[in-house]
Parts: structure tokens; C-alpha cells; sequence
């Protein structure tokens, strides 16, 4: 009772001034209140203010494009490792502009759902997130899944990191890293998926870490088609060859009758060009993966209506083909590749380790048997068409 009794007479007693307990409690023993200069030096303050932005600029790669594709869109889409992988909500989004720049804002924290074993030290797992710039198109929408990928940012990962590593120079919170995932390793093979986005590989580079702050990210565009212009010298052609037909490698290879040419076209010496705009019918694909499908042309001169029948100014099964093809100024046989968009993790990675791109394609016979050596620039536009030294 006794105590309970001090603790009233403490509650109600007057304070300096007869003034409540607690009024004054900022003032000094004279009671003059010096509320206003503690003000000034207290760090407190700040404790309800917005906290600073994390800010992530970048650049969308342009060389291969007059124009940018109109309507370019980057997204910051947290993906689970280990897991397919999985795709979360993305986290922020914003439009590309004219140039190729883009701007987007983390929150300071990535959601709770979003974090997961990124990594793990003996006797901890390190737990954080992992986002990947995922550019697409939109009209304001972010990236959903099954939208067509057209790039992402496999070596500038940004990533966020509780802090259970910093004796392993793995820095909390948000930083960008690369871990090695981007195109091929050991000898051409292609990661679709690992349990430790940050330490599936063992060479000592992997992983490196950079800050967000100073760094510009760089999105390349192989997931949207540029144009292609085709262009190749004509040798002098044997007697009665006067066209050449882009015939489907099925045409050519199995006997198949359907379908149509991509491109048909009068031949004589001199100079030869083609602009590919025409997206291939799906039975000429060449492929029934899920993940990424293209078809293949195979480019043969031939004698229109053969040598005892009635030309008729186009391709026609009838027709003599006399082996004559394209071939690189270095004498390889090429063909022409359509790959289709992706829409899907997997299929990207396919197209990304193959050094592909979405769209038409100059192409030669890799050495492991795939018509996926892609003949850019002046290489494409050199090609010769001699069937006396290049020919099926």
C-alpha cells in the first residue's frame, strides 16, 4: 500500500512553477522551456521522413536499330532461383525514351514474398532478393508474364541483401551484381535456372558486386526484329537457271510440298537483294519447342518449269532446282532464319546463349551441326550465289 501510495503522490505533484508533471520536462530548473534548440540538434526529426529513393538509371542498347521500337518499356521483376525460375509482380516499371534511357525507383525494402535463399555461408543462408530488368512492351503496364521478352539484364541483376554476408564482401542491401549468367559457359553450355542465383559458378570473378548509385544499366534488344537487307554478287549461271527461291528446309531436306517460298525471285548476273518483311507460316518451323521456335529457308537457284515444261514465273514442285545456294565470302553455305518471339524465361536463355535475335537472320553451320552462326553487318551483305563453288 505504501508504494502504491508514492506512485499517486509522484503522479500529481506539481512540477517548477506549479506547472503539471511532464509540462516542463524539456525546460532546465529555472523552468524556461529550451524545447526549440533540442529541436534543432535532434536526429529524431527524421524519423517520419520519406527515406531516400534507391534510383536505377539505364540505357537500351541501339546499334542495331535506326529507330527504336516504339513504346519501350523496363520493368524490375523480382525472380525466385531455384524455382524454374519464378516470376513475381515487378516491383517498379517506367518507359524508354527516344534515346534509349530509362529510370526506375525500388522501394528501400523488397516485399517479404519476394525474398528468398539467394546464397549461403556455414553455418548461414543468406537471405535477399533478386530483380531482373525485364524490357518489353507497353502502354503503361508492367511487365506480365508471357509477354513478349524482347531484352533482359542477366549480367546487372539487382539484388538486395539482409546482411548476414559482409565477411564475405557480399554488401547489404541493394546493389547490382553480376553473376556470371549471362551467355554460355563450360564450353557453350546455357543455365536456365540454379538454386544459388549468386553462387552457381566457381570462377573467382562471380559474383561481383557494383553500387546502384553511379552505375548505368545496359539492356540489350535481341528479343525485336531489326530489318535485314540481303544482298549477294551472281555468278554467271548455268543455261536455262533464271530464279531463285528461299524454299522451307523441309521443302528441300524431306520432301515436304507446303509451304511457300519466303521470297521468289527472277535471277540474273550481277547483283542480288532482298528485305525480308513476311513472318513465316508456323509449319515451317524447323523446331516444336516450347520455348523457342524458327524456321529455316534454304536459298536455290532454279530452272523455271524445268527443261520440258511451261515456265510459269514462280516456284512450282515441277521445277529443277540446279543445288546453286548462298554462300559467305569465306565459301560457307548460308541459310535464312526466322526466330519468333519469346515469351517465356527459357526460351530468352536459348536465344541469348545462341547470340540470337528475334526476326530474320543471315545463317551459317555452326561446328556442333546448328544453323545458328549469325552473319551481321558486312558479312551478310557479302554473299555470292556460284554454283560452281557453292552449291547443295
Amino acid at each position: 500500500m505504501r508504494i502504491l501510495l508514492l506512485a499517486l503522490v509522484a503522479c500529481t505533484s506539481p512540477g517548477p512553477k506549479g506547472q503539471g508533471a511532464g509540462a516542463n520536462d524539456t525546460g532546465d530548473a529555472n523552468g524556461d522551456d529550451d524545447s526549440a534548440d533540442d529541436g534543432a540538434d535532434d536526429t529524431s526529426a527524421d524519423d517520419t521522413a520519406d527515406p531516400t529513393p534507391i534510383v536505377v538509371q539505364g540505357q537500351v542498347a541501339t546499334e542495331r536499330f535506326t529507330d527504336l521500337p516504339q513504346g519501350l518499356w523496363v520493368s524490375a521483376v523480382p525472380v525466385e532461383f531455384g524455382r524454374g525460375p519464378l516470376l513475381h509482380p515487378a516491383a517498379a516499371s517506367g518507359p524508354v525514351d527516344s534515346e534509349g534511357r530509362f529510370t526506375l525507383t525500388l522501394p528501400t525494402q523488397p516485399l517479404l514474398s519476394d525474398q528468398y535463399e539467394v546464397g549461403e555461408f556455414q553455418p548461414l543462408d543468406v537471405s535477399g532478393a533478386t530483380l531482373v530488368l525485364f524490357l518489353h512492351a507497353s502502354d503503361g503496364d508492367a511487365y506480365a508474364e508471357y509477354d513478349p521478352i524482347l531484352g533482359l539484364a542477366l549480367d546487372q541483376m539487382l539484388v538486395w541483401l539482409d546482411g548476414t554476408a559482409p565477411d564475405h564482401d557480399w554488401p547489404a542491401g541493394w546493389s547490382v551484381v553480376d553473376s556470371g549468367m549471362a551467355g554460355t559457359y563450360d564450353g557453350g553450355r546455357c543455365l536456365s535456372d540454379t538454386r544459388l542465383p549468386l553462387q552457381w559458378r566457381s570462377e573467382s570473378a562471380y559474383p561481383s558486386f557494383d553500387p546502384i548509385e553511379g552505375t548505368t544499366l545496359t539492356l540489350a534488344l535481341p528479343g525485336a526484329a531489326a530489318d535485314l537487307d540481303v544482298s549477294a554478287t551472281v555468278a554467271p549461271l548455268p543455261e536455262g537457271v533464271d530464279r531463285l527461291a528461299a524454299l522451307p528446309y523441309d521443302v528441300v531436306f524431306a520432301g515436304a510440298e507446303s509451304p511457300e517460298p519466303a521470297w521468289d525471285t527472277a535471277l540474273s548476273e550481277g547483283a542480288l537483294a532482298w528485305s525480308p518483311t513476311a513472318i513465316p507460316p508456323d509449319e515451317a518451323d524447323v523446331t516444336q519447342s516450347p520455348y523457342w521456335r524458327y524456321a529455316l529457308y534454304v536459298p536455290l537457284t532454279y530452272m523455271d518449269g524445268g527443261p520440258d515444261g511451261e515456265a510459269d514465273g514462280g516456284w512450282t514442285p515441277d521445277d529443277t532446282p540446279d543445288g546453286g545456294t548462298f554462300c559467305s565470302a569465306d565459301g560457307d553455305r548460308v541459310m535464312l532464319r526466322y526466330s519468333r518471339p519469346v515469351t517465356n524465361w527459357q526460351g530468352y536463355k536459348l536465344m541469348e546463349c545462341q547470340g540470337g535475335t528475334v526476326g530474320w537472320r543471315v545463317v551459317s553451320r555452326t561446328d556442333a551441326g546448328l544453323w545458328s552462326g549469325y552473319l551481321d553487318g558486312a558479312d551478310g551483305n557479302a554473299l555470292v550465289v556460284n554454283a560452281e563453288t557453292c552449291s547443295w
